[in-house]
């Protein structure tokens, strides 16, 4: 699954569930204008949920994405997305918890582990198996189906 294919479809994930987005602060470089993923993306992206990277070179979910991207002395950030690239699980994951933390509304006090937590203890998010995630592998569209379907199960339950 390509990271335009996951754009596309959990844009409908967060439209069904009712995620306000806000106003981009800056425009993508690397998707044009009339590209088929492109509202989707700046959907993700002004929602909060998908994060972009400032160097082309730098996953944005790399450990050290956030001290890179304050070296970036231009001014204006170069933000990329890197749609063609192959969808790792870990970035599924993170995409997930991001709009988990959003649907739930986090009560004061509430943290980012306690979401993540959540999303595991309520079979969101489930290992192979043997109980390992390996989110360094590719996500399919099949486990991203599952997820996405378990997702929108949990968020449609009273709470």
């Amino acid at each position: 699954m390509t990271r335009y294919e996951f754009a596309a479809a959990w844009a409908r994930v967060i439209k069904k569930i009712g995620l306000p987005g806000r106003t981009p602060a800056n425009a993508i470089t690397d998707v044009p204008a009339g590209h088929w993923a492109r509202s989707a993306v700046d959907q993700l992206i002004s929602a909060g949920v998908l994060p972009v990277s400032t160097f082309s070179d730098v996953e944005p979910m790399h450990w050290a994405a956030a001290a890179v991207a304050k070296l970036d002395g231009a001014g204006q950030p170069r933000l990329v997305f890197r749609g063609d690239a192959v969808l790792l699980r870990r970035q599924f994951a993170e995409a997930m918890r991001r709009t988990w933390d959003l649907a739930i509304r986090l009560p004061p006090g509430g943290s980012r582990m306690d979401a993540s937590r959540s999303l595991m203890e309520c079979g969101v998010l489930i290992g192979y198996p043997d109980g390992v995630l390996r989110l360094d592998r590719p996500a399919t569209r099949g486990e991203f189906a599952w997820a996405a379907s378990r997702f929108l199960n949990q968020c449609s339950r009273p709470r």
